[in-house]
C-alpha cells in the first residue's frame, strides 16, 4: 500500500490536520498528489491544507456522518477531477480506566471510540469505494484503493 500511497493522484485523509494523518497527506503531496483534508478541527485542518498548498483542499466533518463524507468526496471531484485512494487516520482514544476512582469506565465513552474509529472507518471506505466506481480503470485494472475491498464480491461491477 505504501507505493499506491505516494502515487495517489487524489486521496482523501481522515484525521489529516495532525498526526499520522497530517504526515500521509505531506507525503502525498511531495510526491505530485493532491489530497482533501478531511478532519473534526477545522481550524486545525484549514491550517494543514493551507501549509500544503494549492494540491490540498480542506473539509470539515466527523468520519461516521455519511453526508458530511460525501460532501468531502464531492469537493474532491470538483476540485481535483476525481478519487483514487482513501487514508483512514481519524480516530480517537480517549484515556480511560476500566475501573477509576469516578466508577466503571463510561459505556458512552467506549461507543463513541468505536463509533469512530470501527464504524467511521468502514463508512469512509464503503463511500469512498462508490466514488471510485466512476474511475476510469488503470492499465492494471485499478480504479483506486480503498479498505472496503474485503467487502465486494468478485463480480465484474465491484470497483477493482
Amino acid at each position: 500500500m505504501a507505493s499506491a500511497l505516494a502515487t495517489a493522484t487524489s486521496a482523501l485523509v481522515t484525521g489529516g490536520a495532525l498526526g499520522l494523518g497530517r504526515a500521509a497527506a505531506a507525503r502525498i503531496v511531495g510526491a505530485g498528489g493532491t489530497v482533501c483534508i478531511f478532519d473534526f478541527d477545522e481550524e486545525k485542518g484549514k491550517a494543514t491544507a493551507k501549509e500544503l498548498g494549492a494540491s490540498a483542499i480542506f473539509q470539515q466533518g466527523d468520519v461516521r456522518d455519511p453526508a458530511a463524507v460525501a460532501h468531502a468526496l464531492e469537493a474532491m471531484v470538483s476540485a481535483f477531477g476525481r478519487v483514487d485512494a482513501a487514508v483512514s487516520c481519524a480516530g480517537i482514544a480517549p484515556p480511560a480506566k476500566t475501573l477509576g476512582k469516578k466508577g466503571p469506565h463510561s459505556l458512552a465513552l467506549f461507543e463513541d471510540v468505536l463509533g469512530v474509529n470501527a464504524v467511521g472507518t468502514f463508512n469512509v471506505a464503503r463511500l469512498a469505494a462508490a466514488a471510485m466506481a466512476n474511475n476510469e480503470p488503470d492499465a492494471a485494472g485499478m480504479r483506486g484503493a480503498a479498505s472496503a475491498r474485503a467487502f465486494l464480491s468478485r463480480d465484474s461491477s465491484d470497483v477493482r
